[in-house]
């Protein structure tokens, strides 16, 4: 993968801080877009922040606001994160400062800025930057840097990586992926919106459902990776209704199982149900079966049982109908 300083969770990037309001004034179409991604919310979207309550873990500021100053912004607020948390209602007392360069999340400087020098795919000879061509600027080969990383555990003596992947969405597209590159789907025509899950009209196009016979047949449409992919904790479910309400009858994604090792608790791959590119999925449906569903859900079973964001937030419905038979 192409080396720009991204460490994976291990360090900050090493690049000082410059507000994408400052690019605006030349690049105002592309920070339009970027206003509206998941990149300028990567650290202050309501699901990432109630992770960094649950686990105020340095090792995912430097992912979701990874410049220097922004990782130290936000682990000057360490106390207030661990405050949060349920078990200390009614006990913080810790007051949280602003944090301005970290809501600006993955900003401009952190993909296009290095030593002084903008990374680009190529150089007109108009611009005022100095250009630092990087053919590989606009492949999976950037992308990857931030979209696979491994299992941590975290031990006294420090962070060691555990060789379970967290992410594998590089690989994934390695082993299923076609001809096309990463921003060729996140990014049409260059546009830098970085549409994902959380497009969730997109979403709902990225699958095939048929009904016949009394099963499901369902596959992914346009996905060049596995389906779900990203956050360990996304998955889908299939529900049908036979007249009490929707219950859960199939689960699409991957699962983990809690393993004690030595003195620190790691998860590993327990299953892998995810839909691959190109194959369909064949579903059972109970005889009694009235109505099917299919959601996509953006955090685990246990986000949804506390029910501390709204149930908006962590789920979609994907598809739906009647079962005819």
């Amino acid at each position: 993968m192409l080396d720009l300083g991204f460490s994976r969770g291990v360090s900050a990037v090493d690049e000082d801080f410059v507000s994408a309001d400052r690019c605006a004034t030349c690049h105002a179409e592309e920070h339009a877009a970027w206003s509206t991604s998941r990149h300028a919310i990567s650290h202050s979207n309501d699901i990432y922040t109630r992770g960094l309550i649950d686990e105020p873990l340095a090792f995912c500021v430097r992912c979701h606001s990874p410049l220097r100053e922004q990782v130290d912004e936000v682990l000057a607020n360490e106390t207030w994160y661990r405050q949060q948390h349920e078990r200390f209602r009614g006990l913080a007392t810790a007051e949280r400062a602003p944090e301005p360069m970290a809501d600006e999340g993955i900003t401009c400087v952190v993909c296009h800025k290095r030593d002084g020098e903008i990374l680009a795919t190529s150089d007109s000879g108009r611009s005022p930057h100095r250009i630092r061509v990087e053919p590989e600027f606009g492949t999976a080969a950037l992308c990857g840097n931030c979209h696979e990383f491994e299992m941590f555990a975290v031990r006294p003596d420090g962070l060691h990586f555990t060789g379970e992947l967290m992410q594998s969405t590089f690989t994934e597209w390695q082993r299923w992926g076609g001809k096309k590159q990463c921003a060729d789907c996140h990014m049409p025509d260059g546009a830098h919106t970085f549409r994902g899950a959380h497009d969730r009209e997109w979403l709902q196009q990225s699958i095939e459902v048929r009904h016949r016979r009394g099963r499901l047949r369902i596959r992914s449409v346009g996905v060049g990776h596995e389906h779900p992919t990203g956050d360990l904790f996304r998955h889908m479910t299939v529900e049908v209704d036979s007249g009490t309400g929707f219950e859960d009858i199939y689960r699409i994604g991957r699962t983990f199982e809690v393993v004690h090792e030595a003195d620190t608790v790691i998860k590993k791959l327990s299953g892998n149900t995810s839909l691959i590119p190109g194959e369909w999925r064949d579903i059972p449906l109970p005889d009694d079966a009235i109505r099917w569903r299919i959601r996509y859900h953006y955090g685990s079973e246990y986000d949804e049982f506390r029910a501390i964001l709204p149930t908006d937030d962590l789920m979609v419905t994907l598809a739906e109908g009647d079962v005819s038979r």
